[in-house]
C-alpha cells in the first residue's frame, strides 16, 4: 500500500512559501519518513516536486540547517542529520556561566530599537516586529563580550522600555515576561572582529574573536529570539565535559 505524501506549498496563504516548505520538509524529517542521513533529491528535482522556485527550496533549506536538522557536504548533497543525544546546558546565558565560575562582571546597554520588518529576522524567527538589544559585558580586566538580542514582539510581547534586560536576560524574560523558554540552538565560530565592534572590545579591526549564533525556543516550539555573541578570545577559555560513552573526537 503506498501513502500520498506529495503535499506542496500554497501560495493563497498568508504564510511566506520558504516557510511553508520547511515546515512540510521538518515534518518529513521528524516523522521518519527522511531518516538520519537520507540523502536529499537534487535541488531541481526537490523543487519540481514542491512546485516551488529553487530560491524558495534554498531559503527553506537554510532554515532547517539552522535548526539542526539537514547539513550540506560541498560536491555531495544535503542530508539529514541524525537527532542530536546530547543533554542541553542548564547554563543558557554566558552569565550564568560566569556566575557559576565566580567571576564578577557588569553589563552595559548599548541601545535598544525597534525593528519593523528584516528578511533575515524572518528567516530566522518568524515576521516582525523585532526589539533588538545590544549589551556589553565587561569584567574586572575590560569589555569581553558584545552580545546582540533580536526578541520576536509576536511571541514574547512588546516589552516596556522601563524593563531592564541588561542583566539576566533570560531569567527576567522567564520570570517578569512569562515567556517559557526551552531550549536554545548554538553554532560557534571564530571570525576577524568587525569595524563596528572592535573599538567596544578594544580589540583592533581584524583582531581574532569568538562569534556564538543561537536561535531560542518555547516550550511550544515557537522561535522567539536570534542572538549573536562576540567574545574576546584573549579573556576566556572553552571547557565542556563530554560523555565518553559517545563516539566522538
Amino acid at each position: 500500500m503506498s501513502i500520498n505524501v506529495h503535499i506542496q506549498p500554497d501560495a493563497s496563504l498568508p504564510q511566506p512559501l520558504y516557510t511553508q516548505l520547511a515546515d512540510i520538509m521538518r515534518s518529513r524529517i521528524t516523522s521518519g519518513f527522511w531518516p538520519a542521513h537520507h540523502k536529499l533529491a537534487a535541488e531541481p528535482d526537490l523543487a519540481q516536486h514542491f512546485g516551488v522556485s529553487r530560491g524558495t527550496l534554498r531559503n527553506a533549506i537554510r532554515l532547517l540547517m539552522r535548526e539542526g536538522l539537514l547539513s550540506q557536504v560541498q560536491g555531495r548533497g544535503t542530508f539529514v542529520l541524525p537527532a542530536p543525544a546530547d543533554r542541553p546546558d542548564n547554563n543558557a546565558s554566558l552569565a550564568g556561566l560566569l556566575r557559576t565560575a565566580g567571576i564578577p562582571f557588569e553589563t552595559r546597554p548599548i541601545s535598544r530599537q525597534s525593528i519593523e520588518s528584516s528578511d533575515f529576522y524572518a528567516r530566522m524567527i518568524g515576521s516582525g516586529p523585532y526589539l533588538r538589544y545590544v549589551r556589553l559585558r565587561c569584567l574586572v580586566e575590560g569589555p569581553f563580550t558584545l552580545m546582540e538580542n533580536v526578541l520576536s514582539v509576536p511571541v514574547c510581547g512588546d516589552i516596556p522600555e522601563e524593563v531592564r534586560l541588561d542583566d539576566g536576560f533570560y531569567q527576567v524574560l522567564t520570570r517578569d515576561l512569562s515567556v517559557s523558554v526551552s531550549h536554545f540552538r548554538r553554532s560557534i565560530m571564530a571570525i576577524a572582529a568587525p569595524k563596528d565592534a572592535a573599538p567596544l572590545l578594544e580589540v583592533a579591526v581584524g583582531a581574532p574573536v569568538l562569534r556564538i549564533e543561537q536561535v531560542g525556543y518555547l516550550s511550544d516550539g515557537r522561535a522567539f529570539e536570534y542572538a549573536t555573541a562576540l567574545i574576546r578570545s584573549d579573556r576566556h577559555s572553552l571547557r565542556m565535559t563530554v560523555d565518553g560513552t559517545g563516539q566522538g573526537q
